[in-house]
């Protein structure tokens, strides 16, 4: 892999290394950006990840600013390099909305969908008596088969960062879709009917959109010339 990408493999391990670090800090920042009355009267918190309290967008933005700009200081082909980890990003994506799953967290409600879990637990984290919907466990297996569609794609690119700007688009849509459900961990952002998640979705998919197109449409110039 790092043959076909023209760079060594050190400068791959260093970059998921930086990635994953970017990740971690990333979502923390912008979780508590977003809830700084949680951390005001014990400060300390704020470094105490087993805790919980990460925002998976927040992690993504961060690592896309350190991976672009370890890549451009390592000279690193920035097309191949990102639609080569992007799978593994989709991967990871997955096991990480699982874990919010098995930890009973981010579900959302309805009385009238169909599919629903009705739970009545006096522990559980969510509202009573109500019809709730995994939303973790949703967006898990999108982005599970998200991975399985990248990994189609892969060899089947008509340019460079195609895979990476397909799986920004992918996510984006999916997001949007599966952030209908209101309930727990929806940020107000927009008149208190968008969430946070649902804003970045939407700028994230529009952004890939055009990026898909322009760049689809400079590829086939070049193959014309």
């Amino acid at each position: 892999e790092t043959i076909r990408l023209g760079c060594n493999g050190d400068n791959i391990q260093d970059l998921c290394f930086w990635l994953l670090i970017a990740a971690m800090f990333g979502a923390r920042f912008f979780y508590v950006v977003l809830y700084p009355d949680i951390f005001a009267l014990d400060p300390l918190e704020i470094f105490r990840f087993w805790n919980g309290g990460l925002l998976f967008y927040g992690g993504v933005i961060a690592a896309i600013i350190v991976g672009l700009l370890y890549i451009k200081r390592a000279r690193m082909p920035l097309g191949k390099t990102a639609d080569t980890l992007t799978p593994a990003l989709a991967i990871g994506h997955f096991f990480g909305w699982l874990g919010y799953f098995f930890s009973d967290t981010c579900y959302g409600y309805s009385r009238n969908l169909p599919l629903g879990l009705t739970l009545a637990d006096s522990e559980f984290l969510g509202p009573q008596l109500l019809t709730l919907h995994p939303i973790s466990l949703y967006l898990a297996l999108s982005q599970f088969l998200i991975f399985g569609f990248l990994l189609f794609m892969r060899g089947r690119t008509k340019f460079n960062g195609q895979v990476f700007w397909l799986y920004l688009m992918l996510s984006g849509i999916t997001r949007c879709i599966i952030e209908i459900f209101p309930g727990q961990g929806r940020e107000s952002a927009v008149g208190g009917f968008l969430s946070l998640a649902h804003v970045v979705s939407v700028v994230a998919a529009l952004t890939a959109l055009s990026m898909l197109f322009i760049l689809d449409k400079r590829a086939g110039k070049i193959e014309m010339s």
